[in-house]
């Protein structure tokens, strides 16, 4: 229980360092102003044939790019949802495999039950920075992309902590199986989301 606790309190500690300046890496003036960029270059190249325009967009793509400077503790803060997002994703699908394992070798259930947790207690940082980075999408495309995301995590984090509730309660864990597949389903459908939204 102490490793339970410990485990808890600084999952709790990680989402307060995480503070919202820090998640919303990209304002909504800054998505526009890379829409204006996006047309205007596009418009001067419209009477070029097929190929000068292809390499004409590539030419405008590269000096985009080789403008920006990468600083490391700057992007280890930059769509911090994105980043954090696979450790419940992965953890998840490997208690899925080790469920699937145990029905024929009894000697998984230990694990499953904390990488279950840790999955778990992993939700809270990527629900909260991904609720920010939510309002970015306000009046974008892919705002309904954003709202079914949204939502798809949400039950997702629900059902990971009831999950690991019916592992470590023991006259339900035979029922926890259930929600493993359950999960897997879930994720599929919301990282399917998630990647339209960032590509």
């Amino acid at each position: 229980m102490k490793t339970m606790k410990l485990l808890i309190i600084n999952f709790i500690i990680l989402s307060i360092i995480i503070s919202p300046s820090q998640v919303n890496a990209h304002s909504k003036e800054e998505h526009k102003k890379k829409i204006e960029n996006v047309v205007d270059s596009s418009l001067q190249i419209t009477k070029a044939d097929t190929q000068s325009h292809q390499m004409a967009l590539g030419k405008v793509h590269n000096e985009s790019e080789s403008k920006e400077e990468i600083v490391f503790p700057d992007v280890l803060f930059e769509h911090i949802h994105n980043k954090l997002v696979h450790f419940p994703i992965a953890l998840s699908i490997l208690a899925f495999l080790f469920t699937i394992l145990n029905f024929k070798w009894k000697q998984f259930e230990f694990s499953i039950k904390y990488i279950v947790l840790i999955a778990a207690i992993f939700t809270i940082p990527v629900i909260v920075t991904g609720l920010i980075q939510a309002d970015n999408f306000i009046g974008d495309p892919k705002e309904s992309f954003v709202y079914t995301h949204k939502w798809l995590g949400i039950v997702s984090t629900f059902i990971i902590w009831v999950w690991s509730y019916f592992l470590w309660k023991n006259s339900l864990q035979k029922f926890a199986w259930i929600f493993a597949f359950i999960i897997l389903i879930l994720i599929i459908l919301t990282a399917l989301q998630g990647g339209i939204i960032a590509h």
